[in-house]
Formats: structure tokens, C-alpha cells, sequence
């Protein structure tokens, strides 16, 4: 009997050969990218206060800690940097999970980094993140040669620095005198457009930081239809000292009608296979109005560009990163804000993620920060190939 229940069972998976029986094909789109699907929940507002004479405003980067379950958001205040202390709370006792309350629980004062030389670097925080063995990492975008952007481990309880990430040659600002005698910038991140995101690995074996815009040198204005470029750069963050694992182009969209600038405001790791969800934020300064756009991206086929100085106007056989279309803002309806911030926090009771988009109101206090809620599905899921 169990010799003919093997010959049927092997006989079945036979026949659909011989009559032609068509098998559902993997595409490659499918073997890049994960199944994922985002649900809007609901939005909160969280008005401008002060706490110890600082403002809680400005927020430009959040991450959640899951070790004491509360998050950190870093405010972008050049003069008085600061980071602040948040309870979420998220009520899943309704239909819908939905922000119930946010409270502020402290405020730190960010401490100066020095230069090399022992300089003080004007510090400009964007993005923060922190690993599951409690290192924390925050990213200064800089602005000006004497200021550039820095990348670093710091003490959230006391705001001190505590070592510095080396920050490859190509991002620090060059510039020569041209012939009116005018200083002309040649190379390096644009003034208040350099690291704008940051993540990390749970481990804390791996950091990523992207800048917001193009490095100058691999802006090509006079190109036909130019392609906007970001440099994405992987580090090593485990055992010894931090370095560049490798670098990726990352391909910004152009800017939607009714804008003028879209940017990088944020990057998010998903996980080991290389897969992160991507913010890009579009402003139109004038309107005071913005277009957010999520999607999911790839790098595990894309080129290692570190020891490329300055892109070529077509990257030919240059790999970018691979992105997918996962959530356009712009189908709610919410007055999105000047959205900044992007971190996961705690699992919804069904085992799906939260995910948390953060606004910086530029500390206007007639302007709260909006926090958006999402729900992150992921389905089957493919290995790429």
C-alpha cells in the first residue's frame, strides 16, 4: 500500500509536465523585494511645549528603544541641539490601533563635538538610532566647510559624544576661488543637505546614513534630463573600530508638480537581506506645502561606489539601488507636515509592526508635530536571486 501511495504521489507531480500544465512563475521584481503593505491608522498632534526652559520642538529624527519602551527624538536647533525623551502610547483596545497620548518624559541638552584640531563643530542633529546592546548613534548634517557633517555614538542620558565615525573625504566641502574672487564649492554635501537619516542594524553590527541631496560633484545641471543621485554609505559597527563597509547610489525622484525640492528625510532597516523603507520628502517653500512618499528599497544587488570620487552623468554599468513604490501620502486625507522622522516601534498584538512618521515644525509654535501611525503587513517573501 505505501508503494502505491508513493508511485500516485509521484505521478502527480509528473503530470503537470506532460499535459503542459503552466507553473506560476517568480518574477524578478518578487525575488528583490519583500511583500509588503502599509495600513494608514490614524495621526496625533503634539503641541509645542517647554520642559526645563527647552523647547520641544524641531524634531528631525526619532527611534524607539525597546529596551525601556519609550522613544528619543533629536531637534534640529543649531544654537541649543537638543534630544527629547517620548511615551507613545498606542490603544489597540478599538477597532483601529490608534495614538492615544504622547508626553514628553526629558529633555537633554546635545553636547558640541570637536574637529580633529579640537574645534568645536556646530552640531545640527537629523538622525538618531539605537542598537539592541544600547549603543547610540546620532548624525549632524553640518553646514560650511569649518562645520561639516558628523556621524558618532553618543550618551542619551547625558548628551556627551563618545567617538566619532570617520566620514569619508568626498562628503566634506571643497570649494576654490573663481575668477570674480567669489569661493566657488567644488565637492562635498550641499550647506543644510548632508546626512538627513540614519539606521541601524538590531544587532548594532551595521549603520547606515544617507545624505538629503546629491553631493556637488555629482550634481550634472547641464544634462539633458539629469538624474538626481544619493550617496547611501554602509558601516561596520561591531567588534573594533567603525568603517565603510561599502557605498550605494540611491536614486531620488524628481520633484513632483507643485515643488520645487525633493530630498531624502529618512531611511528605516528592515532587515539582514539588505531591504530598508526610504521617506522622500518634496517641499515647496513658498506654499508651505509637502509630498511625502514611502517606499521599499534593495541594496543587495547594487555597486559598491566608495572609491568612486564623483558619479558620471549616466551610471552605465553602475548598479543602483532597487526601489519600490510602497505608500504615496498624498492619497490620505491629512495635511501632511514637514515629515522628518521614521522609526518602528512595538509589535501590534497580530505580530505586525507599528511604524511612526514624525513632522518638524521648525519650532512655530502655532504648528504642533504630527505624528502618523501605520501598520506594516509583510507576506510571503522571496529570497533574491
Amino acid at each position: 500500500m505505501r508503494n502505491i501511495s508513493l508511485r500516485i504521489a509521484a505521478l502527480l507531480c509528473v503530470i503537470p509536465l506532460l499535459v503542459g500544465c503552466s507553473v506560476p512563475q517568480i518574477t524578478s521584481e518578487a525575488r528583490t523585494f519583500l511583500n509588503l503593505s502599509l495600513v494608514y491608522l490614524g495621526d496625533y498632534e503634539l503641541p509645542q511645549t517647554d520642559v526645563d526652559g527647552l523647547s520641544v520642538g524641531g524634531l528631525s529624527g526619532i527611534t524607539y528603544d525597546r529596551q525601556s519602551g519609550t522613544y528619543f527624538a533629536v531637534a534640529d536647533n543649531r544654537d541649543d541641539p537638543r534630544g527629547v525623551k517620548l511615551a507613545i502610547d498606542i490603544d489597540e483596545s478599538g477597532q483601529t490601533p490608534q495614538i492615544s497620548n504622547i508626553s514628553v518624559e526629558g529633555v537633554t541638552p546635545l553636547q558640541t563635538p570637536l574637529s580633529e584640531e579640537g574645534v568645536p563643530i556646530t552640531l545640527d542633529p537629523e538622525g538618531v538610532a539605537v542598537a539592541a546592546d544600547q549603543k547610540w548613534y546620532l548624525a549632524s548634517e553640518g553646514f560650511g566647510s569649518e562645520h561639516p557633517p558628523v556621524l558618532g555614538t553618543f550618551d542619551p542620558a547625558t548628551g556627551d559624544w563618545t567617538t566619532r565615525i570617520p566620514t569619508p573625504t568626498k562628503y566634506l566641502q571643497q570649494a576654490i576661488t573663481n575668477e570674480a574672487g567669489n569661493s566657488e564649492q567644488t565637492a562635498g554635501v550641499y550647506p543644510n543637505l548632508a546626512f538627513e537619516s540614519l539606521t541601524i542594524s538590531p544587532e548594532g553590527d551595521r549603520l547606515f546614513a544617507a545624505t538629503e541631496a546629491p553631493l556637488v560633484q555629482d550634481s550634472h545641471p547641464e544634462s539633458a534630463e539629469p538624474q538626481s543621485w544619493i550617496r547611501f554609505l554602509h558601516y561596520w559597527t561591531g567588534v573594533g573600530d567603525p568603517y565603510v563597509v561599502a557605498e550605494h547610489v540611491y536614486p531620488i525622484e524628481p520633484p513632483p508638480v507643485g515643488t520645487i525640492f525633493n530630498g531624502l528625510s529618512e531611511i528605516l532597516f528592515v532587515d539582514n537581506g539588505g531591504h530598508f523603507l526610504t521617506m522622500e520628502r518634496a517641499v515647496n517653500p513658498l506654499s508651505k506645502t509637502y509630498q511625502v512618499k514611502l517606499f521599499q528599497t534593495a541594496i543587495a544587488s547594487a555597486t559598491d561606489t566608495i572609491s568612486i570620487e564623483q558619479l558620471p552623468a549616466e551610471l552605465g554599468d553602475l548598479t543602483p539601488i532597487q526601489k519600490q513604490s510602497l505608500f504615496d501620502l498624498s492619497d490620505l486625507d491629512v495635511d501632511v507636515q514637514n515629515l522628518e522622522g521614521m522609526t518602528f516601534g512595538p509589535n501590534f498584538v497580530d505580530g505586525s509592526r507599528s511604524l511612526i512618521l514624525m513632522s518638524d515644525n521648525g519650532f512655530d509654535r502655532n504648528e504642533p508635530s504630527q505624528f502618523l501611525l501605520f501598520k506594516l503587513i509583510q507576506g510571503q517573501q522571496y529570497a533574491a536571486s
